[in-house]
């Protein structure tokens, strides 16, 4: 796995020739260091679930409107109900561990672990190794595929953290300005009155050590939301593995634009710490699903090869199906499109391939890209120009997977060959699940930092601005005494007349701004680089209090 990976950059680094062109800078400052044998680690087997093919048929159905089922959302101790694993399956890895005398607890599908370096390396037949870094510290990673009995769907706890990278930011006088008040003329945004301490909770996720700070949020509200009533400025909860007040850029956008857009919405701050981005992943959805949170936000993922992050097949699918039990719950996941544009990487020989952005390519979340003005606030929208809005085709997820977008994305894949820049068809999956679902404004997004108001961009400023206005929806829908709309892409795709279509603009373009050689441009329709299109949130209204 990650140690393999480790010792190819490294051959590679004194090579004349690299393999992949981007993205690169993720081993970037990582060297393999002395292993302590007796080092105590802990890590968490996943042991495989019952009845998955049925909990994602049931969820497709309760989210899909016209369905007799719409909106009927299973509670965690009957999702819980419908896929424990079997006591066998259970027993089968607490024997292994007994019988070689090393520490375990169980949680419902977790057995988490804890012993020895050199009992892990054991137990697990290939080699635990350390790892160090600078900024981020030791970790622990594997030189090889672990050794596992079959009633274990995956192994938690040898990948790396996300590398840090800096928001986008921009200074130029050119770039319009995005508050909340621009948000709402510009999608219509309104006609929903929140009836504050009753709503269901949104939330916002961080994964990179981003910290808010409350004094900043209120600053911001004093400044830019003024319609909120006082109080509205304060986060309901902080839920947190190592919570510290702070700030970050990051952190500091998404806060404020969720909040901003639905004032009055009971909202919650949660912070992971970055440890290993899919276990931590699978912890953050195991304690998302035993919460109340309605409506969450992410801006947080990879454009490109997961196994350099130590996500394998069998942890993605695993957490795909942590989604897919949000969904049953009746949980409104949006994760950010990401900021790479196509995720276009060349290989040796003048290859390519396309990376969408994971965990927002899920078929159980609502992937957000972005657009921008096509000039001052007001103008038409398009494609971002500052940076690449996330999307593509994933190669992890069919379309089978994703049955309520089959029809739009074919319509769009078949005018391929008219359009520019279109990748060749070896270059990405066809059939694979699509992003992004729906876009809005990623550019110019006023954020309080500290002194002063940055202009900050990305798909992790549109995401939260799109959860916000979910979260409305849900309002508004309980005062009509109805369910929370909950998985949403059923929902959005039957009513693309709700969204403005965006057809100029390109997402081959990298983070930094640059063309790149293959992308997926805007087109009629539901496309690769702005999907659906943009909401008019009166219409959303109508269909969401109809559905």
């Amino acid at each position: 796995m990650i140690a393999a990976v480790f010792a190819l950059a490294s051959a590679l680094s004194a090579a004349p020739t690299q393999l992949v062109e981007a993205d690169n800078d993720l081993l970037e400052g990582w060297a393999s260091v002395p292993t302590d044998g007796n080092a105590i680690i802990k890590f968490t087997f996943a042991v495989a679930q019952k009845n998955m093919p049925e909990l994602k048929r049931r969820a497709l159905a309760i989210s899909t409107p016209g369905s007799d089922k719409y909106g009927a959302h299973m509670t965690v101790a009957e999702i819980n109900a419908l896929t424990a694993p079997n006591p066998a399956d259970v027993a089968v890895v607490t024997n292994l561990l007994t019988a070689k005398g090393i520490s375990f607890t169980v949680r419902n599908e977790r057995v988490e672990v804890e012993t020895s370096v050199a009992r892990a390396s054991t137990l697990l037949g290939t080699e635990v190794v350390r790892v160090h870094h600078d900024e981020v510290g030791d970790r622990h990673v594997l030189s090889g595929d672990p050794s596992l009995p079959s009633a274990v769907a995956a192994v938690f706890g040898f990948g790396l953290p996300l590398p840090k990278r800096a928001a986008i930011v921009s200074a130029s006088p050119l770039v319009a300005k995005v508050t909340p008040e621009v948000l709402a003329s510009t999608y219509a945004i309104g006609n929903v009155s929140v009836a504050r301490g009753m709503t269901a909770h949104q939330a916002v996720a961080e994964f990179q050590g981003q910290r808010m700070n409350a004094d900043d949020l209120s600053s911001f509200f004093t400044n830019l939301v003024p319609s909120a009533q006082p109080g509205d400025e304060k986060v309901l909860k902080f839920v947190h593995e190592d919570y510290k007040a702070g700030r970050g850029v990051e952190a500091e956008l998404d806060i404020q634009y969720i909040m901003g857009v639905s004032p009055g919405v009971g909202t919650e701050f949660w912070e992971w710490a970055a440890n290993d981005f899919c276990a931590d992943l699978f912890g953050f959805t195991t304690k998302l699903l035993a919460s109340n949170v309605s409506v969450m936000s992410i801006s947080y993922g990879w454009q490109g090869d997961l196994k350099q992050v130590g996500c394998e097949g069998p942890q993605v699918e695993t957490i795909d199906a942590n989604w897919a039990k949000l969904a049953e719950r009746g949980a409104s996941v949006l994760i950010s499109s990401g900021d790479s544009g196509s995720g276009y990487k060349k290989k040796l020989f003048g290859g390519a391939k396309l990376y969408p952005s994971w965990p927002a390519s899920s078929p159980w979340v609502t992937a957000v890209g972005a657009t921008c003005f096509d000039g001052a606030v007001g103008a038409e929208q398009k494609a971002t120009t500052q940076f690449g809005s996330g999307g593509g085709f994933s190669d992890l997820f069919d379309q089978s997977d994703a049955t309520w977008q089959a029809d739009v994305v074919a319509k769009y894949v078949a005018m391929g060959s008219s359009l520019p820049k279109f990748p060749a068809s070896s270059h990405f999956p066809a059939t694979g699940r699509a992003t992004p679902d729906v876009s809005a404004l990623g550019e110019g997004y006023q954020v309080k930092v500290g002194p002063s108001f940055e202009s900050v961009g990305g798909t992790s400023a549109s995401c939260p601005a799109f959860a916000g206005m979910v979260s409305l929806l849900n309002e508004a829908r309980r005062q009509a005494g109805k369910p929370v709309l909950g998985f949403l892409n059923p929902f959005l795709y039957s009513h693309g007349d709700a969204f403005t279509d965006i057809t100029e603009g390109t997402n081959a373009i990298s983070r930094g701004g640059t063309p790149v050689k293959e992308g997926y441009a805007a087109a009629p329709g539901w496309d690769a680089a702005t999907g659906l299109g943009v909401p008019i949130f009166s219409k959303l209204l109508t269909a969401a209090l109809a559905a």
